[in-house]
């Protein structure tokens, strides 16, 4: 039984915020019930109800604050000009806008009925601007294009947000998808092909990000799918990074010096706090530098740097940190001076490098960071170690995990690093298991078919965990395994599933706790 913590109190700030009570149902929500609809539909005709546009924008500039528009099934391409950029739709005030109604609004359905936000590749699908509280459900916004136009409103001097830009607002998007977009076509700084949140609290629940990238051009490309950037409070559930790509055909620097090519292919998050990512797919996401460029590539599905992230219950599969002659920094997830948890995640055959160069955390790479933790979490069949993890003072966490089956390493610390290791089972690795130039203490874990093991630590067990079914992702053990009553309290009161711990004398080695079923006891002769 899967166990999921909801934080959508998580220092959001949001109450009882009308956007998170919607009761959704046939024509408008209850909780809108009360407010002034408008409606919008492709040529308001045939018993359309009313006030009716045929622009969204034109109903954004009607409404009044508070206000709800309906927009029905259609292609919504009119660009527009404000504040001297070019968009489709451009918000400045408190709003609600919902798509995936039929013709008459009668039905909601986003799925049957989609509502396209389609820019044409002339400029941005959305901007909000605030302050303001906005809310988007049941949009498509593709083709969306912010070459040319600057960081605007944010006031930076690079292309950022194709899809869409939220800037010192609070914003909530539900049931939505990001799909195309790219921020520049041109060469120089691009970041945030799908959207981008500055100085911006609020949501993403079950959305979409899919083919969205950074850059074409550029020498210096992050967040292809979305950025999360100077915001604290922000809220990412239930949602998908597919085949988002942050790419350069440069590598002439990045952020911070570190001569970086392209960083966070599904979503970088950066000097941003109280962000949490529950119950999230990344898939195929790539942060690539091209064969002929000269910087380095992080952060496959997700960059983090200079934050506090929590990331609970996401699963990172098949995502590529890929450089040629240069460093692949974590094909799954690349951590930089940031206070990260990973709780209940799968980060399962990323990808450090893909041809020539140095590849540094098939699945993680840490640097510069003094708290992450890993807790009832897989790193599992990297192409290069599970885990790297260097930079003076660079301390990890890891309880009750699992390190299997990766290609190089399970973890390697490099000097003055310090990693410490309970209640984790390492399994399979190609070459020497644990490996560090500082401290590295591993307790109570359990080693098979390493290559070669290395640091054994306080308390080593030794056999096969009998992992459920590893080739299909799943690393429960089988009853007899090795891992049962083997470990120490460390704390950690459930397991991968929500299932308590302990349910014998002791915990469980790695994510899995054995449930144990209490028979009654049945009296002789009752």
């Amino acid at each position: 039984m899967r166990h999921v913590r909801l934080i959508l109190a998580l220092a959001l700030g949001i109450g009882g915020l009308l956007a998170l009570v919607l009761i959704m149902g046939r024509g408008v929500p209850v909780a809108w019930a009360d407010v002034s609809v408008l409606y919008v539909h492709s040529t308001c005709t045939g018993g359309v109800p009313s006030p009716c546009y045929t622009s969204i924008q034109k109903a954004v500039d009607t409404a009044n604050p508070g206000d709800l528009i309906l927009i029905a099934t259609g292609i919504y391409s009119d660009i527009h000009t404000r504040q001297g950029i070019t968009q489709v739709v451009y918000i400045s005030k408190s709003l609600a806008l919902r798509g995936g109604y039929n013709e008459d609004f009668t039905e909601w359905d986003p799925d049957k009925f989609p509502t396209y936000v389609f820019p044409r590749l002339l400029g941005r699908g959305i901007v909000i601007s605030g302050p303001a509280t906005v809310t988007l459900e049941g949009l498509i916004v593709t083709a969306g294009n912010a070459t040319g136009l600057r960081g605007l409103p944010t006031g930076s001097t690079y292309d950022s947000g194709g899809g869409l830009v939220a800037h010192k607002a609070s914003v909530y998007i539900y049931d939505s998808t990001f799909l195309q977009n790219v921020a520049s076509t041109a060469t120089g700084w691009s970041y945030c092909g799908g959207a981008l949140f500055n100085q911006t609290s609020g949501v993403i629940s079950g959305t979409v990000f899919r083919e969205n990238i950074a850059s074409t051009m550029a020498d210096y490309g992050e967040g292809g799918g979305l950025c999360i950037f100077n915001s604290d409070g922000v809220l990412v559930q239930n949602s998908r990074f597919y085949q988002n790509i942050a790419n350069s055909e440069g590598g002439s620097g990045g952020p911070l010096g570190l001569n970086l090519g392209a960083l966070g292919g599904g979503l970088s998050v950066w000097n941003s706090h109280f962000v949490t990512l529950t119950d999230n797919l990344f898939q195929e996401n790539r942060g690539q530098c091209a064969a002929h460029c000269a910087g380095n590539g992080g952060g496959g599905a997700l960059a983090v740097w200079d934050s506090a992230v929590l990331i609970e219950g996401n699963q990172f599969l098949t995502n590529t940190a890929a450089v040629t002659d240069g460093i692949g920094w974590g094909g799954g997830l690349y951590v930089y001076n940031s206070d990260v948890s990973i709780l209940s995640s799968l980060l399962w055959n990323n990808v450090a490098i893909e041809e020539r160069g140095t590849a540094r955390g098939g699945g993680v790479y840490i640097t510069q960071t003094t708290s992450v933790t890993l807790v009832n979490t897989v790193v599992a069949k990297s192409n290069a170690q599970g885990i790297y993890l260097e930079g003076i003072g660079s301390r990890l966490v890891l309880l009750h995990d699992v390190l299997a089956d990766n290609v190089t390493s399970a973890l390697l610390g490099e000097f003055g690093t310090t990693a410490l290791l309970t209640n984790t089972i390492v399994a399979g690795s190609g070459k020497r298991a644990l490996l560090s130039g500082g401290i590295l203490s591993p307790a109570y874990t359990l080693f098979w078919n390493n290559a070669e093991i290395g640091i054994t630590g306080t308390h080593p067990i030794f056999g096969d965990p009998l992992f459920a079914d590893p080739a299909g992702m799943d690393y429960h053990i089988r009853p007899g395994s090795p891992a049962v009553d083997r470990g120490i309290d460390a704390g950690v009161t459930v397991d991968v599933d929500g299932d308590p711990r302990p349910q014998g004398a002791r915990p469980d080695i790695g994510i899995d706790e054995i449930y144990r079923t209490l028979l009654p006891l049945v009296m002789r002769g009752a």
